[in-house]
């Protein structure tokens, strides 16, 4: 059966009722020598098997070895990415944009106006009020002449009296004055004057009613006019606090409005980076939160082109957040500051938002600050 020839079924019978241990089951001369000339020499096949697993050993460990040496000497920040101190600058009132002042890529001072905003009933106020300072600038100078020329006459008529008593004076001979002889017009003349200038000293006659007046008048309208211009100087002010203003030094990213457009209240007018270096931005579990402090030097990495960069940062900030878009209990925020660079250099090599690895350093070589219980 096992060699496929034709066989009578006595043979059968008879290979069937023969006892197995009688069947010839060893290998053969030519068999035995046809196997050992396909092996190998022993003495390979063991220097062989030892190298193979001592090289599958050293990258298993290899691997593991690494990961467990990484996991004692660094800490692994998450959702690591860099971030600019930008400022978003909104408007606080409804106004139109009357004027834009800069574009994309100035810079600007503390102070500097960006946009100016116009409010249509402000501006008519304002004008309304400019025309009320002119007619009251105008009444006050006109009653000032009209004050003026009166004290003028007041003052010619002083003159006048004070003439005609010299003029009498001169008039009389000495021997009239010793003799008290005609001096009714020197009498009459300096009565006269005496009355004129106790008048003036108790201010009682109609002049003086006059000139009191005046003064009133005077008053009231310098009074209106001096509300007139705080009014003025106060919308003024009102409609330059609507005005967009940059807070701090800084370079303008992006103006966000345009000429004659209407904007609400709370509408993004001009988004601003100040003058601050960007740092990176990262997110680590609260229960590891004794692993990192302010001041942990720390490992950047990314990508610049086809290559990676790795630079050295510092910690500098550390705050506990409820972020749900990254877990749903607190975490903590971490700030990371660049060594040994500073403004221009961040924003020319770093992109807003940019991916980055970050991993604080343990110094195995300093304490950790203990606090005692």
């Amino acid at each position: 059966i096992l060699s496929g020839k034709m066989a009578s079924s006595a043979d059968m019978i008879t290979s069937l009722d023969t006892p197995v241990d009688l069947v010839p089951m060893g290998e053969t001369d030519q068999e035995h020598a046809a196997g050992t000339a396909k092996a190998s020499n022993r003495l390979l096949r063991i220097i062989w098997n030892v190298v193979f697993y001592l090289m599958f050993a050293g990258v298993v460990f290899g691997l593991i070895g690494g990961q467990i040496w990484t996991r004692l000497s660094q800490v692994s920040l998450q959702n690591a990415r860099i971030v600019a101190p930008i400022v978003n600058l909104h408007a606080a009132e409804p106004a139109f944009v009357d004027r834009i002042l800069v574009a994309a890529g100035d810079t600007v001072k503390r102070g500097d106006t960006l946009v100016r905003l116009g409010m249509p009933e402000r501006e008519a106020d304002l004008e309304d009020i400019r025309e009320d300072i002119a007619l009251y600038d105008r009444l006050s100078q006109a009653t000032a002449s009209r004050l003026k020329a009166h004290q003028a006459v007041r003052d010619m008529d002083r003159a006048e009296l004070q003439l005609a008593f010299l003029a009498a004076v001169d008039a009389r001979e000495l021997h009239d004055f010793v003799n008290a002889f005609r001096l009714r017009d020197v009498e009459f003349t300096w009565a006269a004057l005496q009355r004129f200038d106790l008048a003036t000293e108790s201010k009682v006659g109609p002049y003086f009613d006059i000139e009191r007046l005046m003064l009133r008048e005077l008053e009231d309208q310098t009074t209106k006019l001096s509300r007139l211009k705080r009014d003025l100087g106060n919308i003024k002010n009102d409609m330059s606090a609507a005005d967009i203003v940059a807070p701090a030094d800084g370079v303008i990213l992006s103006v966000d409005v345009f000429r004659d457009q209407f904007i609400t209240r709370g509408t993004s007018a001009v988004t601003l980076e100040e003058n601050a270096p960007r740092i990176v931005k990262a997110w680590l579990n609260e229960a590891r939160a004794e692993a990192i402090f302010v001041g942990m030097p720390t490992s950047v990495r990314m990508n610049f082109g086809a290559q990676t960069r790795s630079l050295r940062g510092t910690i500098t900030d550390m705050s506990a957040v409820n972020d749900p878009t990254i877990s749903d209990g607190y975490g903590i925020i971490v700030s990371v500051t660049f060594d040994d660079l500073d403004i221009a250099q961040t924003r020319d090599d770093f992109r807003i938002d940019a991916p980055v690895t970050v991993n604080a350093l343990k110094d195995w070589g300093v304490d950790m600050p203990r606090v005692a219980n």
